[in-house]
């Protein structure tokens, strides 16, 4: 019964979340955040395609001035590192390399808000522009908001307009939600001393 109820109370926030776009009434922040995607690169070796999404709407908020600094988050998936990826993305679409910092740890959202938060935190910056796929961004917002003092705003990149895409991103998030249920998820999302 209580894995019922848990169930039951993930597919009704995810369902919550996922009729709500993000709100691009932005104000400036100390800086933008990329979670990263997995793999970094395709077959072919260039930048994933979702991973390209991202950085590119990071690069515009960048551009907009709403944010001096960036961060790109995510480790080695097997095809490159996502944080480096990014950022080589990034710098070729104009954003000054010394404004990027790359987290290299995070192997999920998790990590992707204690490893991140943890540069902030380092830099004395409170505020930040969390930016992933509309669907992902709420799950994101929720972890990086576990720590306290930090102020996040979303922003979702450009999502493709492809059933089956969009069923792939669904099954994945409503999964993820039902595994953050439990409380301790959050506790796992605060940067600790030393990170």
């Amino acid at each position: 019964m209580k894995k019922c109820c848990r169930s039951a109370f993930a597919l009704m926030l995810m369902l919550v979340c996922f009729s709500a776009m993000p709100a691009e009434n932005l104000k400036p922040a100390d800086v933008i955040i990329g979670l990263g995607f997995g793999p970094a690169r395709d077959k072919n070796g260039e930048p994933n395609a979702e991973l390209r999404r991202r950085v590119e709407k990071v690069v515009e908020l960048y551009k907009k001035g709403l944010a001096p600094n960036v961060i790109f988050t995510g480790s080695d998936t097997g095809a490159g590192c996502e944080a480096e990826v990014m950022k080589e993305v990034a710098v070729k679409m104009g954003v000054p390399a010394e404004k990027i910092f790359t987290e290299t740890r995070a192997t999920d959202t998790i990590t992707n808000s204690r490893y991140s938060v943890a540069i902030m935190k380092h830099h004395g910056w409170t505020k930040a522009i969390l930016v992933s796929n509309k669907y992902h961004v709420h799950r994101g917002q929720w972890l990086f908001e576990s720590n306290p003092g930090i102020e996040i705003q979303t922003a979702a990149a450009e999502t493709p307009s492809d059933p089956a895409y969009e069923f792939a991103v669904l099954v994945h998030e409503g999964t993820a939600w039902i595994g953050y249920v439990n409380p301790e998820t959050r506790e796992k999302a605060r940067a600790k001393p030393g990170d």
